[in-house]
């Protein structure tokens, strides 16, 4: 550390045979000027490994600032989120924001503001959070379009051109199906519904309580309903339901798996990467024959091997 301290400390520029600086995010997550601009509680001097944030934030002026997994840079009014806008990209000449979830949550947008072209709406940050929370998936869609549109935000994803997909319906198992899911669903009705009769009942209950002290008791973000009005990929309920149509078909799917290893032919089975493991693979040489699922029927999709 020390050395470290001596080589960049108070300085402006990169030391003599280097071409850039490389941090993670977690090394700005305890900045004394940031964490005083936001009114945190702070000592009355920064400590003595504060000269790393001091000296990057000094480092931006001009350069051009490469964010990976930019997602993660961000975060409403947390320390990482305010030095990264305020004192990184604000002085910075360019950004190169990499991500695959940029639009994660509302909260992750301002950072993308300050040098895209959602600066032009002249947004506050705060304001900018409750703009994407208003607006949605189909609002982050339509700013994902219209930056691929102005050449801000480049799109990588792979073409299914010349992949053949078939479908496997299961009749047999129609009514056994229907009974799993309706019994499922029915328990998620429960919830929501004691949540509207109990929980809701007993929050306001609590604020009455609390509004003497100008405090009030509220739900936690994202939890109304079972958090069906969130994203699908951050809803509980959503997550629910794929998993329930995932393992209702799984007999088969095991089956069908088993039938092509006995062909001699190569099965992968792969699953969403939220529900450990990620995905389960079956090598045989000759050929590949990938097992999916959708809402309603277990499909296949096969191509040859290259």
């Amino acid at each position: 550390m020390g050395e470290l301290r001596d080589l960049v400390a108070d300085k402006d520029a990169l030391p003599p045979g280097y071409d850039f600086a490389m941090l993670t995010y977690s090394q700005l997550s305890s900045d004394w000027e940031s964490q005083k601009q936001l009114g945190k509680k702070t000592k009355s001097e920064p400590s003595a490994s504060n000269f790393k944030t001091e000296y990057i934030a000094a480092l931006s002026h001009g350069a051009v600032v490469i964010l990976d997994e930019a997602h993660n840079a961000s975060g409403g009014e947390s320390t990482t989120g305010y030095f990264i806008r305020e004192r990184l990209l604000a002085n910075a000449q360019g950004c190169c924001y990499l991500s695959a979830t940029f639009a994660k949550r509302p909260d992750n947008m301002p950072v993308y503001a300050k040098k895209t072209a959602i600066s032009h709406a002249n947004i506050k940050a705060t304001e900018l959070e409750e703009v994407f929370a208003r607006g949605g998936v189909a609002l982050q869609e339509i700013v994902a379009g219209e930056l691929v549109a102005s050449g801000q935000m480049l799109r990588r994803q792979r073409s299914f051109e010349g992949i053949r997909v078939e479908y496997n319906f299961l009749p047999d198992d129609y009514e056994e199906h229907r009974v799993i899911y309706n019994t499922v669903i029915g328990l998620v009705n429960d919830i929501i519904e004691f949540e509207q009769e109990v929980i809701e009942p007993y929050l306001e209950t609590m604020s009455k309580a609390l509004s003497s002290g100008g405090e009030k008791a509220e739900k936690r973000k994202g939890t109304e309903k079972g958090g069906v009005s969130n994203s699908p990929f951050f809803n509980k309920t959503h997550n629910v339901i794929r998993q329930l149509l995932f393992s209702i078909k799984a007999r088969q799917v095991a089956r069908e798996a088993i039938r092509l290893l006995g062909e001699n032919k190569k099965s992968s089975l792969p699953l969403p990467i939220r529900w450990p493991p990620s995905w389960t693979s079956l090598a045989t040489p000759t050929a590949t024959r990938w097992i999916t699922w959708t809402s309603r029927w277990c499909s296949t999709a096969r191509w040859k091997t290259p």
